[in-house]
């Protein structure tokens, strides 16, 4: 496996810098010293506008806006105010359908209303799409597949197989965070999926917050006991693994008008990795 020769080694594909309680500054420091190339993920528009500053102080956080489902009934009916916001992200994100946490089936139809918006937006612009899908992966599975969206990030998949299957088929691309070094069902399902759909995350910093029943954040270099229980998991050396994910990310990257710039900025001056 030929080594990428850049300043990112490690890909946290789906983290919340801004929800970090110093605003995120130690949490960039540990980004920096240890290469983590970081999709920062918002919740509303003010996540993504603190996100977008916080990415303007360093080359390896990338922005992505989005409205989470569990706020998404706040934003139903006030869809085009989120437009400028829409435009301006190079990546889109957090956002999906949660049947599963939220259990009044009342607020499904304004989850449904703003993932809809997202949608569109993916399919017209051809944008990466940073998914949440609990006790909706089918559902999710079936509207990407209408639209031919093809250019997916599935957050944290804890869902049935053959929904799983049918993502894969899609060619959506599978984060493994934090819960893969305590949990055998997301180590069994992290078993599963194609090396070539494979990446890293975080949702720092209150996944282990919540998975871990703790008040310590997460911080960004949990990444890397992430690649090292990965790694063991698929019985390869850590270090390829690593290149494996970032690989991974060139590709579903490669040629995007939206990235180019924080490709760049990632990677250096130099001639930036097909």
């Amino acid at each position: 496996m030929k080594p990428v020769p850049n300043t990112a080694r490690y890909l946290d594909a789906h983290a919340h810098l801004d929800m970090y309680q110093d605003g995120g500054a130690k949490a960039l420091g540990d980004i920096e010293a240890n290469g983590i190339l970081t999709i920062s993920t918002a919740m509303n528009p003010g996540s993504y506008r603190a996100t977008r500053a916080l990415a303007e102080t360093s080359p390896l956080v990338i922005p992505a806006f989005g409205v989470h489902p569990w706020e998404a009934p706040g934003y139903a009916h006030r869809l085009d105010e989120l437009d400028a916001d829409l435009k301006s992200a190079p990546v889109i994100g957090e956002v999906g359908l949660d049947f599963r946490y939220i259990t009044d089936n009342t607020l499904y139809p304004a989850q449904e209303r703003v993932f809809e918006y997202f949608l569109s937006h993916a399919g017209k612009t051809g944008k990466i799409l940073n998914l949440h899908t609990p006790g909706a992966e089918t559902g999710v599975a079936e509207r990407l597949r209408a639209r031919g969206i093809t250019r997916a990030i599935i957050h944290w998949y804890s869902g049935p197989m053959d929904a799983f299957r049918a993502l894969v088929e899609i060619g959506c691309y599978f984060t493994v965070g934090v819960d893969v070094l305590f949990s055998q069902q997301i180590q069994d399902i992290a078993r599963r999926i194609p090396l070539h759909l494979l990446l890293t995350e975080t949702d720092n910093p209150g996944a282990v917050m919540w998975s871990q029943n703790t008040d310590d954040e997460g911080m960004p270099s949990l990444i890397i006991d992430v690649t090292r229980t990965l790694a063991e998991i698929h019985r390869m050396p850590a270090g390829d693994l690593a290149l494996r994910v970032m690989e991974n990310f060139h590709t579903l990257t490669r040629g995007d008008p939206y990235l180019a710039d924080y490709r760049r900025r990632a990677f250096g001056d130099g001639p930036v990795p097909a």
